[in-house]
């Protein structure tokens, strides 16, 4: 057959369906499924308290706490600046301001945005999408270890994570007046708190890094826009 005149339905039948979106996008192929379970099978007492503490640091229901918790941060490093006498004082009360107004707004923004995409998508969460037909095809190797309890009405909702949403959009906030070492602590954070989700059988690697990629470039352009309308507003510059 000349493969030049070809019709669409020759080219499928001859090597197959195309790849579609999804499966290059989100399946990755294949590498989600296989980097899930490879994450989802370390097992172990203790390793399991880890996830599930580290889980919690991306809880949104914690977000008064974590903003006292910053508030509280700030005021120490102004007190310490006092003591000692240190230059650059306003500008340190300005940056922390900055903060929180982006910190306040992009909660706001953030919530709902997870919230309409989890029903837009409605992806299926591992333990649904790995579910066998059968009790009798269950297959040990792709069994998921599923350690938080999820609600029928959730089992749809895994794209993207309200977890790493929330502690990307706290550690972007904060970008500007973190240091060199705090700003890896950051990074290692979101990293910690994406693993457990994995870990505990809430989600996919791709709604991890999916998540990620959405809100740190949300968050960061809600930042230049804020920063950009206090300035032109109240000449803060943050």
């Amino acid at each position: 057959m000349n493969r030049e005149h070809m019709t669409i339905e020759q080219v499928y039948e001859q090597f197959g369906q195309l790849i579609t979106s999804g499966e290059l996008f989100y399946d990755w192929l294949g590498f989600n499924k296989w980097l899930f379970l490879a994450i989802n099978h370390i097992r172990g007492n203790t390793y399991d308290h880890i996830m599930v503490a580290l889980t919690r640091l991306g809880d949104h229901k914690h977000f008064l706490y974590v903003l006292c918790g910053l508030l509280v941060c700030a005021i120490i490093g102004f007190l310490i600046k006092k003591i000692q006498h240190r230059a650059g004082m306003k500008q340190y009360v300005l940056r922390w301001v900055g903060v929180f107004v982006v910190i306040a707004i992009a909660a706001l923004v953030n919530r709902p945005m997870v919230a309409a995409l989890k029903d837009y998508y409605a992806l299926p969460r591992p333990y649904v999408a790995l579910m066998p037909v059968s009790p009798l095809l269950e297959n040990p190797d792709e069994k998921v270890h599923l350690l938080e309890e999820k609600s029928p009405e959730d089992a749809n909702r895994s794209f993207p994570s309200g977890h790493v949403a929330f502690v990307t959009l706290i550690v972007v906030a904060l970008w500007p007046v973190l240091s060199a070492n705090m700003s890896f602590v950051g990074v290692l954070l979101i990293f910690a708190v994406g693993w457990s989700r994995v870990s505990l059988g809430a989600h996919f690697p791709a709604d991890v890094v999916g998540t990620f990629l959405l809100i740190a470039l949300t968050t960061f352009l809600l930042r230049r826009l804020i920063y950009w309308l206090l300035f032109r507003l109240f000449r803060i510059s943050c």
